[in-house]
């Protein structure tokens, strides 16, 4: 996160998604999933070049502009009519642009079908129908992840200039200011600019790089792990960063039983006891040796360690009381003054108005520093501006009132040949971690308010059985979804870990490829036929 700061404008990221089944234990279901398709991450800016600015006075009035055919958004308060009058001169030549436009989907999935109903944020089309944007040939897998390596080996960061805001539209209004019990998107999207781990990932290499800590090393067996601090960093408030902030936020608020911290299942290690011959749930032990210095002990190795260590480092000098008196899980509710969040992050909350806007200032004692030794970051300001829906959030970018918009397969190809005229530039980050998957619920539990079971034991037995599971994998047409659902901007996926993971991810994995006829055999194999024509199978049991 710290290193988007460094560089306003990013092209291609490294970020994949890809299938495959696995089980999940929660606290009242245990589910099967089956992966359908990761999602394609799309960023769309305003260009900040000032060539991007058309001044060309060709370009400009009603009669060029209908002659080479060009768009409008809709804006709160227009009409067919007074789109017309606006753009053709005459209200009355409404019936032209409702000619061109009728039956065209919107991004938000609705079509002009009725002229005295339009919506903010359509974009319609005037003068002539306009060819639609090409569509580039589809690279593999194989192929884009190459790319995108390749350009995240040839990035290089340049030094900035210092000031500005950027403004984003939000659908998702913070529930909390308690990261430590945050488990909404709109909350840790938020505090993640507040707060800071011991490492973090690059947003470019995936890979692990400093946070907090400066250095760290391990024991051989990679149990015992000590990272060195760094010594320049200060909370919000001007207090120290120290050792004794960490110990603190695993020992007094991680582990502690009577707060519902989200981070607690992920240090919480399972391993195998040898000695009675058991699987033991063992939790790690963190110890500050001196004010820089933590060493964490853990009951077994865990490769994903180091990346673990993203998780917040809380302040012992404004939450400590909080602990010991029990009200920490009420401290730093919604109802907070912002002033009171204190974390290290490049950002403090300066003011927040309840379904209107959120804006971060600029932390100006940050310890990160640019090439030239500039404090970082370079934005004075991020401002959220809180919306009640995606066609508000797309309206209000075409508009300018934001300037970044993360673009939908639906909406990209009605925005991409607007780039242009509406001076931004959309970039194709790649696919992203997002996935659609089917879920098979085989909780076999009951209910306890109700004594009903979870799931009803004829569809308990089917989704138990691995064969069936097979049988909807070999059913589902990922293919048609990514190109008709998606407009072409999603892959299909095949394990649960996907290609961004890293070293984590092992692309020789078992593909159930749509193919109905394999499914039908599976079907067939294990008896579950259609035995009275009607076209729907039944189990062994006459269950359709």
């Amino acid at each position: 996160m710290l290193e988007m700061f460094k560089s306003l404008w990013v092209s291609d990221g490294e970020v994949v998604g890809l299938d495959g089944s696995a089980t999940l234990t929660g606290l009242r279901r245990r589910v099967r999933w089956v992966w359908l398709v990761g999602f394609v991450g799309l960023l769309v800016v305003v260009s900040v070049a000032s060539t991007a600015l058309a001044t060309d006075e060709e370009g400009s009035g009603s009669s060029q502009a209908v002659a080479d055919s060009t768009v409008v958004v809709v804006k709160p308060g227009d009409t067919l009519r007074t789109i017309a009058m606006e753009h053709l001169g005459d209200e009355n030549r409404w019936p032209e642009i409702y000619d061109i436009n009728q039956g065209v989907v919107q991004a938000d999935g609705r079509a002009l079908s009725d002229p005295d109903l339009i919506h903010i944020g359509w974009v319609l089309q005037i003068g002539e129908a306009a060819p639609g944007p090409e569509v580039a040939e589809s690279e593999s897998q194989s192929e884009l992840l190459a790319r995108l390596r390749a350009n995240a080996e040839g990035f290089e960061y340049a030094v900035g200039t210092s000031g500005g805001a950027l403004t984003m539209s939000t659908v998702s209004e913070p529930l909390t200011f308690n990261f430590a019990l945050a488990n909404d998107t709109g909350s840790t999207e938020l505090l993640g600019h507040l707060f800071e781990g011991l490492t973090e990932i690059s947003w470019l290499t995936n890979q692990v790089e400093p946070g907090l800590a400066e250095t760290w090393e391990h024991s051989d067996d990679g149990l015992t792990w000590t990272f060195h601090l760094r010594t320049d960093v200060t909370w919000h408030d001007g207090e120290p960063f120290t050792a004794q902030d960490v110990d603190f936020t695993f020992n007094r608020i991680i582990y502690n039983d009577d707060i519902p911290a989200g981070e607690r299942s992920v240090f919480t290690f399972r391993h195998f006891d040898e000695e009675s011959g058991m699987w033991q749930e063992s939790r790690m032990t963190v110890k500050a040796l001196d004010s820089h210095t933590v060493e964490f002990v853990l009951p077994a190795p865990f490769a994903p360690f180091l990346r673990s260590m993203g998780t917040p480092i809380y302040p012992m000098h404004i939450l400590e009381a909080n602990v010991e008196d029990g009200s920490f899980s009420s401290t730093w509710d919604i109802d907070t003054d912002p002033a009171e969040v204190i974390g290290t992050g490049p950002f403090f909350i300066e003011e927040y108005q309840p379904g209107e806007r959120i804006v971060l200032k600029r932390n100006p004692n940050y310890w990160m520093k640019d090439e030239a030794g500039n404090s970082l970051p370079y934005l004075d300001q991020i401002v959220h501006l809180i919306v009640p829906d995606l066609e508000s959030e797309l309206a209000g970018f075409l508009s300018e009132e934001s300037d970044v918009h993360y673009v939908s397969g639906e909406e990209f190809a009605q925005l991409e040949p607007l780039q242009e005229r509406q001076n931004f530039t959309i970039h194709r980050r790649g696919p992203n971690f997002g996935s659609s998957f089917l879920v098979f619920n085989i909780n076999p539990g009951t209910n306890p308010d109700t004594g009903d079971p979870y799931v009803a034991p004829q569809a308990l037995e089917w989704f138990g059985n691995k064969q069936f599971r097979q049988a909807v994998a070999h059913s589902i047409d990922k293919g048609t979804i990514v190109d008709q659902i998606q407009h072409g901007l999603a892959y299909e996926q095949w394990s649960s870990i996907s290609p961004a993971a890293g070293d984590f991810h092992n692309p020789d994995v078992r593909r159930y490829e749509y193919d109905v006829a394999k499914a039908n055999q599976i079907l067939d194999s294990i008896g579950w036929v259609d035995t009275d024509g009607d076209g729907i199978r039944e189990d062994g049991d006459g269950n359709e």
